[in-house]
């Protein structure tokens, strides 16, 4: 490319997606993986105009990553359009690759924003009020967000809980776990080591099966529903209660938490056939694997601390609280996200 591009640095640890519309057309993504982080899509808008030729804007759109629900994109494009043409910018403090940058504020309803160019730039958004500038400023914005937007979950506008479809990823795959865990465990299989933790924990587990389902029978899908239940009760809600499924057979209310066809794409998603397999694997080659880890980091909260539940966010000074919540253990987010492209490619 011969136009500077990206204007901001890669952040480490943050999920970063990149795409284009057309060779000068680009837009990135960067994701922190702090829940008070915030949210950078780069991309340009490139126009031509037929009085003054060629023009190629790059932009920044910088946002709080959990806020008010997301405006439409097709709003917000036409209201960074209007913006860019008769906003006065200022001076920003923030580094760049390619020089000083300006910022202005947007705001769509309870929406915030700031969006960033490099100083020499300024000049440039005025001739977006020509006609031509107007409707390629408006496309490149619409399918820039719209881009963007895809990545916070199907969900994401129906959520009270803004984090919930990292929490539903990592419940997937611990069922995934859980049930290989139970199904080892009643089976007093070698395989499952140390069996003790589970052991100190089978008469509560019992109970727990035993007050949702009235008896103390125990199957490897109750026992696996139990053990994620202990998890995700605090951030999810219980699954394992007197009512929670009238008239649904152990089967069904499998196959409602984690369906067949989800079942199995996470299964391919393993380099051997079972989970515990993963343990003999060389250090060598888990220990930069994502995949691996992801499933071991599973295995390890299942089989060492079944009874640990995970905890969201607090308000509270952390300092002030005992537990540690779930978000904030390194690799959360980055696993949740490779889940979710896993079961919705």
């Amino acid at each position: 490319m011969n136009f500077p591009f990206p204007l901001l640095q890669h952040r480490r640890g943050d999920r970063h997606y990149s795409d284009s519309a057309s060779p000068m057309h680009h837009y990135l993504l960067d994701i922190p993986e702090s829940v008070k982080g915030q949210v950078k899509l780069q991309l340009t808008i490139p126009w031509r105009s037929i009085r003054s030729g060629r023009h190629i804007l790059p932009l920044v759109v910088i946002w709080p990553k959990h806020g008010p629900r997301f405006p439409k994109s097709d709003d917000l494009a036409r209201e960074i359009c209007s913006q860019l043409i008769t906003v006065s910018f200022k001076r920003s403090r923030r580094s760049s690759l390619v020089g000083e940058l300006v910022k202005a504020p947007i705001r769509s309803k309870r929406w915030r924003a700031e969006i960033y160019i490099r100083r020499q730039d300024q000049r440039i958004p005025r001739l977006l009020e020509s006609q031509e500038g107007r409707e390629a400023g408006f496309i490149a914005l619409n399918q820039a967000l719209t881009w963007a937007f895809r990545f916070f979950h199907g969900r994401w506008a129906r959520d009270q809980n803004k984090l919930a479809w990292i929490y539903r990823a990592h419940r997937s795959t611990a069922l995934l776990v859980a049930e290989e865990v139970a199904e080892l465990y009643l089976a007093k299989s070698p395989n499952l080591w140390p069996r003790k933790y589970l052991e100190d924990a089978s008469s509560a587990l019992a109970k727990r099966i035993k007050d949702a389902y009235g008896s103390g029978t125990v199957t490897p899908r109750r026992l696996a529903l139990a053990l994620v239940d202990v998890k995700f009760e605090k951030i999810l809600g219980p699954l394992l209660h007197p009512n929670r499924s009238v008239g649904l057979d152990d089967a069904t209310l499998w196959s409602r938490l984690l369906p067949p066809k989800d079942q199995r794409r996470l299964q391919a998603l393993l380099p051997t056939p079972t989970v515990h397999e993963l343990m003999s694997l060389p250090k060598s080659a888990s220990r930069d694997d994502e995949i691996i880890n992801g499933f071991l980091s599973w295995w390890s909260r299942l089989v060492n601390d079944p009874l640990q539940p995970l905890y969201p966010p607090s308000d509270t000074d952390f300092r002030k609280h005992r537990e540690i919540a779930f978000l904030e253990f390194p690799g959360v987010e980055r696993w949740a996200s490779i889940v979710r492209e896993t079961l919705t490619s």
